[in-house]
């Protein structure tokens, strides 16, 4: 399996030449690749990376990279100006929500949140368990988060 610097190296070579992806982003934009975040399935092993793609400060898209380094997909964030939502999200939940998590669960404790999926790769987003008695799994995406259906499974393939 590549390493974060191989995922990066090869996200920075599709943004090498000028035409790459120019329907996605305004042409001229310097598109630079960020930090990889590894994507796992619900046993932990890694599924693909997704690299978060900035331009003057801003998030402005995303990159997913199989295992085994093939981009497999670019897209574009539609953000307002200066309204930047997933800066961040990519390494680390929003500490509001876990907070809002853990409120909900009268003070639960929380598991360490991983990346990972909700039933299909492209419903990406941050997981984690509250620790009750059952355990409940909430996911995590930009705008909010959600409990997980009974019995329902999250990075499954």
């Amino acid at each position: 399996m590549l390493d974060e610097n191989e995922i990066v190296a090869r996200v920075r070579s599709r943004f090498a030449n000028e035409n790459a992806d120019e329907d996605l982003f305004t042409s001229g934009t310097n598109v630079v690749p960020g930090k990889p975040v590894r994507v796992v399935s619900r046993e932990g092993m890694p599924v693909y990376w997704i690299v978060p793609l900035a331009a003057e400060n801003e998030i402005v898209g995303m990159a997913t990279v199989s295992v085994s380094g093939t981009i497999t997909s670019v897209s574009a964030f539609q953000n307002e100006a200066g309204n930047n939502e997933y800066a961040g999200f990519f390494h680390t939940p929003p500490l509001h929500m876990l907070d809002d998590i853990s409120r909900s669960f009268n003070g639960a404790t929380l598991s360490k949140p991983v990346m990972s999926y909700d039933r299909t790769p492209e419903r990406w987003g941050w997981m984690v368990e509250v620790r009750t008695e059952p355990p409940v799994r909430v996911f995590i995406v930009p705008g909010g988060w959600s409990v997980c259906a009974e019995g329902a499974e999250y990075g499954y393939e």
